[in-house]
């Protein structure tokens, strides 16, 4: 399938929402439940446009297909099921999702589940069982609506708030004195200007995509009300120091590097012996990348592991190869299956081979050598434009 990098502006007039189609078909339950139900049809036509279809629903079906494989079903309506989810696994949205729900006098747990389901993934919460222990019921009618503006008006309904900083998008409890961020829904994305990040005291500028999207890379090509500084990947999203001028308002737009289908690449794999510590070279490929471990030695900064990358540009991109690598897509674990600390990645040349070098820290009061690389590669990427203004405080 040949690559397709292309840029899309969405026009944004303050936070109203787009009115974009999704990637994903859009199914409700009902709909959903009868394209499951078919893949148990005597009519094998039905079956197959059931794989089909449930593919084209995307990430929202995923839930559904994986209690389908857990159940009694019987083995050939597995295989079915286990056939689309294998092909839906690889999707990242870069399209947002809609939610169209009406809740009425609904447990907000199954509120906020009900739309991580339609969105195909879930926001992390502290602690775990915030949203479980939260009694009060909710009321709200969502047509169409993007998935980020859903998420905010759920916590102002049910006394939570989110908060953004380096490991993402958290949703927690707003206290009595709670300080609420602006936030600016644009599409996939939400924009906000949290005070805090990686203990740097603000202002800063975010952008955090959806949970079923991957951010690898953001550029700010226009800013109005701000001057910023240089940028710094955070767990799917990217943000930059922001010093704001006198004016109350932000207006600019953000060039991001979505990934939209990704291969999991590992070495030295399941059916292998030894670990990295093994004979080498060591070579991995998934779609359009190629990967050999040439070597793996201790370095005075940690350990070193010199890989040779070649990748065909008309399915892979370059550079969202790299990135990937720093925003937690490259991970390297010991022979304990614990994840060494990612210290640096290097490469002097600009693709479409070259030689990377790979630099971890070992475990604290651990002998472990790293045992195996595990990689998510960005195998279709799409760069993305999108405006946005944001003008003022969210308040409960």
């Amino acid at each position: 399938m040949s690559h397709r990098r292309w840029v899309a502006s969405i026009v944004v007039l303050g936070c109203a929402a787009s009115a974009l189609a999704s990637q994903f078909q859009d199914a409700d339950s009902i709909q959903l439940d009868q394209t499951i139900d078919s893949l148990s049809s005597t009519n094998w036509r039905q079956r197959h446009e059931a794989v089909e279809r449930l593919v084209r629903i995307g990430p929202p079906a995923q839930q559904r297909l994986e209690e389908l494989i857990e159940s009694p079903a019987d083995p050939e309506t597995r295989l079915r099921a286990q056939e689309a989810l294998r092909q839906i696994l690889p999707q990242r949205r870069i399209e947002p999702a809609l939610i169209t729900r009406d809740f009425v006098d609904a447990n907000v747990a199954e509120a906020f589940n009900r739309v991580a389901e339609i969105e195909g993934g879930s926001l992390r919460c502290e602690p775990p069982n915030l949203i479980r222990n939260i009694r009060h019921p909710i009321t709200a009618h969502y047509q169409h609506e993007l998935y980020w503006n859903v998420v905010l008006d759920l916590c102002r309904k049910s006394g939570l708030r989110l908060r953004c900083d380096e490991r993402g998008v958290t949703i927690i409890k707003a206290g009595p004195r709670a300080k609420f961020d602006r936030f600016c829904v644009s599409g996939v994305l939400l924009i906000t200007m949290p005070q805090t990040i990686l203990a740097h005291e603000g202002p800063h500028l975010a952008v955090f995509a959806e949970p079923r999207a991957r951010l690898v890379h953001a550029e700010l090509p226009k800013l109005d009300g701000a001057s910023i500084g240089i940028g710094e990947s955070l767990t799917n999203g990217y943000w930059w120091p922001a010093k704001r001028s006198q004016s109350m308002s932000l207006h600019g737009s953000v060039n991001v590097l979505l990934v939209e289908s990704e291969q999991k690449l590992e070495a030295p794999g399941n059916a292998a012996r030894t670990g990295l510590g093994g004979p080498l070279p060591i070579s991995f490929s998934t779609g359009g990348v190629s990967a050999t471990v040439l070597r793996a030695v201790h370095a005075q900064v940690g350990y070193q592991i010199d890989i040779q990358i070649s990748v065909d540009p008309a399915d892979v991109d370059w550079d969202a190869l790299l990135f990937s690598t720093r925003t937690g897509g490259l991970r390297v674990y010991d022979v304990d299956d614990r994840e060494m600390p990612f210290v640096r990645l290097s490469c002097d040349g600009r693709g479409p081979t070259n030689v990377a070098q790979l630099i971890v820290s070992p475990l604290p009061n651990s002998p472990n050598r790293p045992y195996k690389l595990v990689w998510d590669v960005p195998a279709k990427t799409v760069s993305i434009t999108l405006p946005f203004t944001l003008d003022r405080p969210t308040s409960r």
